[in-house]
Parts: structure tokens; C-alpha cells; sequence
């Protein structure tokens, strides 16, 4: 039966691009085709997951040769589903899993950012925090990770913080190659070269439709396998690509990002205390590094 080396669990807008392209740059290492698979949980923030299309469909979505390569996939929905965990570990014990981190009030405000080129959004950013709170407890990470540690030792699975990825990328890598028992020496050629940056919608009426149309298709079990096998769906987010441009984000407004710290400051707190990493930094009311949302 295929068994996935390692599993990528979250979370979004924390560098798991940037990781992924690392890890495919590597040639004993093969992620899986899309690096997103959105398996084994119970749904995505923004749409259903693959679960009901069986462990067949996610087998052929890993391309790579099981002798000579370790083969993973990234999937940002996973820490934070209250199933996904459980069901990796009956699946996959001995599976490693990745945790990339970031700073809750810099990830969340570009996750609201990144979401705008797919989905009509609220007007302003206070507005989306307030709508859409299921997304502040995304960014929540204590509970996730207490969750997660309850089924997986702590030496499966390997945290890495976005601030380490943008002040030290090449440590990073070589650390994630060691845990993945593949060689730490090798380097890409692109390390420092930003990925997934943040964009707009060229053309808002057809980001409404792209968005409108997927969502009426994952209403209809039926219809959704089917366009799921068919591989529309990659045709979909080409589109969404085609339709947006780069724009710089503006600085999240200070008395909003000292109410968010202080919301996530009891569960920063809990995430040092369970992982062993420095989130102090995390505490700070100021914004973080200008350009750090490129390599999300």
C-alpha cells in the first residue's frame, strides 16, 4: 500500500510555497501533483475536502519513485481540521509531518489579502476578522498543536517558523533535508527568490465567477467528484493566475494589530511552552519585514 514519507500540515500563508519548492528542487525528494493535496481532512477554509475521493485517488497523486525518493505532499488545511490529524496517524503512524508557523496577525492579514484573488472578500480587513472568525481560530495555533501531539511523538514532527525562512533561508533548508534523512548539503539554485507573492484580481467579475462557479460544483457530490477526476479544477486555478497581478500590501493599521496580538498572545504563549520555539517576537505591535509576504 503507498505510504507518504512525510506530510506538510500547515499553515497557510507561512512559506509552505516557498518549502515546496525547495523540497521539489531536491532530487531525492518528489512532492505530490497539485503540492496541495486537501485529504484527509474534513474541509479547507474556503471549500470541501478530498477525503470522499478514497485512498486511490490520493495514491496517483504522487508521482515520484518510492525506491530512490521520499515522497510528501503540503496540504495547509490539515493542522487546524479537527480530523485530519486523527486520521493521518491511523493511516500513517510513522509518517513524518512539517508545521511551518508564522506570526498569527501577519499570516492572517495575508491570508485575507491572498483569499481576495479568489473569492469576493469583506470591505476592509477589521470587517473579515469580524465575519469570519473561523479563520482567527486557524491562526490559533495552541490547540491545533496540543491536538497533534496527542497522536505524534515530537520527534515526527518538525516545526519551522516563516521568520527563520526569511532571515536564514539556508538553514532552514538544510534542516528540514536532515529531518527528511536526505542530503543537508544540497542547495537550490533559487533559494532566495521570492514565491506566491501577494496579488489582486485583474478583473473582479471573473474572480466573482470563478469563485461562484467552484462553490456551486462542491454543493453536488456527484458533480465535484467529477470535476475533481477530470483535473478541471487545474484548469480553474490556471485561470486564477491568468487574472491576477502583483500589488504591494499596505501596512496593517497599529490599533488593529495590537487588538490581534492580544487576542493571540495567551496562545503564543502555549505554542513556545509545546514546541520549544522563540515567539517572543511574536508579541510585538509593529509590522514585521516589509517584503516577507513573497516567500509565503
Amino acid at each position: 500500500m503507498f505510504k507518504p514519507d512525510f506530510i506538510g500540515i500547515g499553515v497557510a500563508r507561512s512559506g509552505t510555497t516557498w518549502l515546496s519548492r525547495g523540497l521539489s528542487a531536491h532530487p531525492d525528494v518528489s512532492l505530490s501533483v497539485p503540492k496541495e493535496v486537501h485529504f484527509f481532512c474534513e474541509k479547507t477554509l474556503t471549500s470541501l475536502s478530498n477525503w470522499e475521493l478514497g485512498f486511490g485517488w490520493y495514491a496517483h497523486r504522487f508521482r515520484g519513485d518510492p525506491d530512490t525518493q521520499k515522497l510528501g505532499e503540503m496540504s495547509t488545511s490539515y493542522l487546524s481540521d479537527p480530523v485530519a490529524v486523527e486520521r493521518i496517524h491511523e493511516h500513517y503512524p510513522d509518517t513524518k509531518l512539517i508545521a511551518a508557523l508564522r506570526n498569527p496577525v501577519d499570516a492572517i492579514y495575508s491570508c485575507y489579502h491572498h483569499s481576495e484573488t479568489m473569492y469576493p472578500m469583506s470591505d476592509s480587513f477589521e470587517a473579515f476578522i469580524e465575519d469570519e472568525p473561523q479563520f482567527v481560530d486557524y491562526y490559533r495555533y495552541a490547540p491545533h498543536i496540543e491536538r497533534l501531539l496527542k497522536h505524534f511523538d515530537r520527534g515526527q514532527v518538525h516545526f519551522i517558523l516563516f521568520e527563520d525562512i526569511v532571515s536564514r533561508p539556508d538553514k532552514v533548508l538544510s534542516d528540514l533535508y536532515r529531518f527528511l534523512d536526505v542530503d543537508s548539503d544540497f542547495r537550490p539554485p533559487d533559494v532566495d527568490q521570492p514565491v506566491n507573492q501577494t496579488v489582486v484580481p485583474r478583473i473582479r467579475w471573473l474572480r466573482n465567477t470563478l469563485g461562484g462557479t467552484k462553490r456551486l460544483l462542491d454543493k453536488n457530490p456527484v458533480v465535484r467528484r467529477t470535476y475533481k477526476r477530470m483535473r478541471i479544477e487545474e484548469l480553474g486555478g490556471w485561470l486564477v493566475k491568468r487574472n491576477s497581478r502583483r500589488e504591494s500590501v499596505p501596512q496593517l493599521d497599529p490599533a488593529t494589530r495590537a487588538h490581534l496580538a492580544e487576542i493571540f498572545a495567551e496562545s503564543n504563549q502555549a505554542v513556545a511552552s509545546l514546541t520549544g520555539l522563540d515567539t517572543s517576537g511574536w508579541s510585538e505591535t509593529t509590522s514585521g519585514e516589509p517584503t516577507a509576504d513573497a516567500l509565503s
